[in-house]
């Protein structure tokens, strides 16, 4: 009996030796090995993930694009410091990456004004990403910041110009010439320092044969002043 308890024990042992010799291998093996390298900017997803090596090979084609309009001089899209920015987004209180590329320039180009936009159409967009137009479709369902940031981008652009717009006012507005009247006008409202709305107590009715009606809240009016409007409408045939 006891040569066998003592031999159960010794094989329990053996195995629990044999375990933790295999976990300390495995650690020294992974202390040797070379520290992960980050993905580059605009690829949130492991290498190895579905659909990352398609990716890769559109950004590939993305990157030659624009390398070959640069090289002929032509001008960039409208689209790429927008798309610049948004791939140097992080997540909110971490530094993972924010957008993948294709969510990003998906981003950017919606928020060129359609005329500006390359390439064209949604087709030739999806085309340049590889992917479908109905993958695009799914992102914007499943990823709603996708829509806040299409909503969000251009009035920040807009905001970004303010400082530029007020001194482009303040030059002119300060121009001693007549024309600039309306840019004068324009620069004290914006100070606060001219009034220009005006309380109107009643309206004008126009009806279909062109005649003017005045309704007016005569209430308001003084007894002097009820007296002249009598005196008028008496005058045109039109007692009050």
């Amino acid at each position: 009996m006891r040569s066998k308890t003592k031999s159960k024990m010794s094989h329990s042992q053996e195995h629990w030796r044999f375990e933790g010799q295999r976990i300390v291998n495995q650690l020294e093996r992974t202390e040797a090995a070379p520290a992960a390298t980050p993905p580059p900017p605009g690829f949130t997803a492991p290498p190895a993930a579905p659909g990352q090596l398609e990716s890769h090979k559109a950004r590939a084609r993305l990157a030659s694009h624009l390398a070959s309009l640069q090289a002929s001089g032509a001008p960039p899209p409208a689209w790429l410091e927008l798309y610049d920015n948004l791939l140097e987004e992080k997540l909110a209180g971490r530094q993972s990456q924010r957008w993948d590329w294709r969510k990003a320039l998906y981003i950017a180009w919606s928020c060129v004004p359609r005329s500006r936009r390359e390439p064209k159409t949604l087709q030739a967009l999806a085309d340049l990403l590889g992917v479908r137009p109905s993958t695009i479709r799914k992102w914007r369902l499943h990823d709603p910041d996708i829509q806040r940031r299409i909503a969000d981008l251009p009035r920040q652009i807009l905001l970004d110009h303010v400082a530029d717009v007020y001194d482009a006012m303040i030059q002119v507005a300060s121009t001693p010439d007549y024309h600039a009247t309306p840019e004068r006008q324009l620069f004290l409202k914006v100070a606060g320092l001219l009034q220009t709305q005006v309380e109107l107590a009643g309206r004008l009715d126009l009806d279909h044969t062109g005649q003017v009606d005045i309704n007016h809240d005569l209430s308001r009016l003084s007894d002097e002043q009820l007296d002249q409007l009598e005196a008028i409408t008496a005058a045109l045939g039109h007692p009050v």
